[in-house]
């Protein structure tokens, strides 16, 4: 099956059928778009000179010996609510169709990235090797491991968004795009392996993450699933 080929769903109109192009739908693309750009704040504390280093990774800079932590950890927090929020306003047009789970994984999203604002790193282990070796000792705070922890489930919930919107045939341009977007996150992967483990260039290869994974999540936000009406009769 081509990435273009997309089963519209049926159903009958009525007042509690199709979903109308009404405010929730412009609050919830208003409210997350706003969000997942405050999301790439990495843009804006480079010309600062927030970032420890070019090498640290772009969570190393809300850590809690930085300056400005405490300001990047809050955006995350408020990133991940309106996220949700956004989401939520967004529910009853995913509810009953295939494909929630695109929608739910997205959800999974935004509550690991809002854990890691709320648990930052205790220090930067790229640009500290007193920190480094704390870290693999794990004689840090405990703080530091639910941020290394949620970003983890975070990079996987945000891939499987894309997985999942590729894998469900009614989702249209939605599929094709998750298509796209796992394309590029199987590419991107080993570059970002490389740069953590080498601890070089770590700031260019999760910016990029940054990046795919807002554009991927509001995606699901600007969604609209389609529905087709059916009269009464053609329903039996």
């Amino acid at each position: 099956m081509t990435c273009n080929t997309a089963r519209v769903q049926t159903g009958v109109a009525s007042e509690h059928g199709l979903e109308p192009r009404d405010r929730r739908w412009t609050i919830a693309v208003v409210l997350g778009t706003v969000a997942l750009l405050a999301h790439n704040w990495w843009i804006v504390i480079y010309p600062l000179g927030w970032m420890p280093s070019w090498d640290a990774l772009i969570s190393e800079a809300e850590a809690t010996n930085q300056p400005h932590g405490w300001l990047l950890s809050g955006i995350d927090i408020a990133v991940g609510v309106a996220v949700l929020v956004a989401l939520w306003l967004r529910r009853p047009a995913w509810a009953g169709r295939t494909g929630t789970a695109v929608f739910w994984w997205s959800v999974s999203w935004a509550v690991f990235g809002m854990l890691e604002g709320l648990f930052p790193l205790a220090c930067s282990p790229s640009t500290d090797k007193v920190c480094e070796d704390a870290e693999w000792k794990f004689e840090l705070a405990y703080h530091h491991y639910v941020h290394m922890g949620s970003g983890v489930l975070e990079y996987v919930a945000a891939t499987f968004v894309a997985i999942a919107a590729w894998r469900t045939p009614s989702l249209g341009w939605l599929r094709c795009f998750g298509k796209v977007m796992t394309i590029a996150l199987i590419v991107a992967y080993p570059f970002m392996g490389l740069t953590f483990f080498t601890h070089r260039l770590s700031t260019i290869s999760e910016a990029a993450f940054f990046t795919m994974f807002s554009v991927i999540n509001g995606a699901v936000i600007w969604y609209r699933p389609r529905t087709v009406p059916v009269s009464s009769n053609s329903a039996h």
